[in-house]
């Protein structure tokens, strides 16, 4: 969440603030993810906060090579995790029409 606050000064030197603010989308008011941590092969369950007609996500390494990504229909999907090394990874989920949302996962 990020404020701002505008200041003005009138020729009586009389001050006049306005605040400002946006909210930020937060990956956890987009999606869910579990289990996190996951164990290797098991799968991430990515479930959106709310229906979209269509998704994208994409799963990266912390060198943010990409090591998975599809588009997928409805208000979940899993993501496997069959062959990924132990560590963290990236998980941006992006809703149609929407911005891309990142979290942070573990595979152990």
């Amino acid at each position: 969440h990020s404020i701002w606050r505008d200041r003005a000064r009138d020729y009586g030197g009389n001050f006049y603030t306005t605040v400002t603010g946006v909210k930020a989308e937060t990956a956890a008011t987009v999606f869910s993810v579990y289990p996190n941590p996951a164990a290797s092969g098991l799968g991430l369950d990515v479930v959106l906060a709310k229906s979209a007609a269509s998704a994208t996500y994409t799963l990266r390494n912390m060198l943010g090579q990409t090591v998975a990504s599809s588009l997928f229909m409805g208000s979940s999907t899993k993501v496997s995790t069959t062959g990924l090394a132990p560590g963290t990874y990236l998980l941006s989920v992006q809703p149609a029409g929407e911005a891309a949302v990142t979290a942070r996962v573990t595979v152990e």
